[in-house]
């Protein structure tokens, strides 16, 4: 079975690459190596890492003359201009199960999402989330309110991401979610978590950047995971006393 040093980055996106699944932030299509692997290895791809470079798209942040988001969305996730293009305009009636492929779907849930792409199953909700409001549908994607600003979900190009908008600042804090999933999950050398199965998934190391996209992750920043009940629990500790509001966390 291949693990995380047995594959490369490929900046695809299906149908040539079928899926990319993100956990958080920008995902890329992991292939394998041409040489020696044969037709029975499981397929890899990427569940998280990074953040999807709206600031490029070609939509430039344009509405579209849709309906203005709920006020509760404005006051959080509109002050994260990247974000609000990775959304795309409100769509009051879009679909909260989204088909990338015949075996690949996504499903956006009240407290997360619900993946499903061939036998592979993984089910993400936030934790520990005060007051977490109603979804708010976009054309690519949901939010909620929540306590410490907003939760969202994107999903475009195939590429599933999901993002925690934080206003105000948390102190040190762990930050917590559940997975729910057929797949075996293991934290990497390098902070990653790697969800094998067939297809498997790439958890990337947890981010966190500015209202303009910078990186400003603290040093050190890793996945933590930890059996919980039958799922998993999917958890950083972070200390924002230092990073600038508002700042969004990938992961």
């Amino acid at each position: 079975m291949a693990g995380a040093e047995d594959v490369r980055v490929h900046p695809l996106v299906p149908p040539l690459a079928l899926a990319v699944v993100a956990l958080a932030g920008t995902a890329l299509v992991l292939g394998f190596r041409d040489g020696g692997t044969g037709p029975s290895s499981p397929r890899t791809v990427a569940y998280g890492g990074g953040k999807a470079d709206a600031r490029q798209r070609e939509d430039g942040g344009r509405h579209g003359g849709g309906k203005e988001p709920p006020h509760a969305v404005q006051v959080t996730v509109s002050q994260v201009r990247w974000l609000v293009r990775e959304l795309g305009p409100p769509r009051p009636t879009a679909p909260l199960e989204r088909r990338v492929s015949p075996d690949f779907r996504v499903t956006f849930t009240p407290s997360g999402y619900r993946i499903v792409y061939g036998k592979s199953r993984l089910e993400r909700s936030a934790s520990r989330v005060e007051r977490l409001g109603p979804l708010t549908r976009f054309r690519h994607g949901v939010s909620r309110r929540t306590a410490f600003g907003a939760d969202a979900t994107v999903l475009r190009d195939g590429a599933t991401s999901a993002y925690l908008v934080v206003t105000e600042r948390r102190g040190r804090r762990l930050w917590t979610w559940r997975l729910v999933t057929n797949l075996a999950p293991r934290v990497q050398a390098n902070g990653a978590v790697l969800l094998r199965g067939a297809p498997s998934f790439l958890v990337q190391p947890p981010e966190v950047f500015d209202r303009e996209g910078r990186d400003v992750t603290p040093g050190r920043l890793r996945w933590r995971l930890a059996r919980e009940g039958a799922g998993w629990r999917l958890a950083i500790v972070l200390d924002d006393r230092r990073l600038p509001l508002p700042y969004t966390i990938s992961g």
